[in-house]
């Protein structure tokens, strides 16, 4: 969050995706979904997983959507 503050556009450095929004993506979704992280506490963090949300290619990618994912991983 405090890396973000100032540089984050739509997304995590700018308005077009580069590696960060790579790595970033899916540390986001593995703090929501597997450990329940209250995310009120980091807005930017926030509003770029809604906004990697958007994209079909970050939606493809997500671990629960592959083809060998444990079972209690898929949504």
């Amino acid at each position: 969050e405090k890396l973000l503050n100032g540089c984050a556009g739509k997304y995590a450095t700018g308005d077009e995706v580069y590696l960060a929004d790579l790595f970033l993506a899916p540390q986001i979704q593995a703090a929501i979904s597997r450990f329940s992280v209250d995310m009120t506490q980091f807005p930017i963090l926030s509003r770029l997983n809604d906004a990697y949300n958007e994209l079909p290619a970050f939606q493809d990618s997500m671990p629960h959507k592959q083809p060998d994912t444990p079972d209690e991983f898929k949504g």
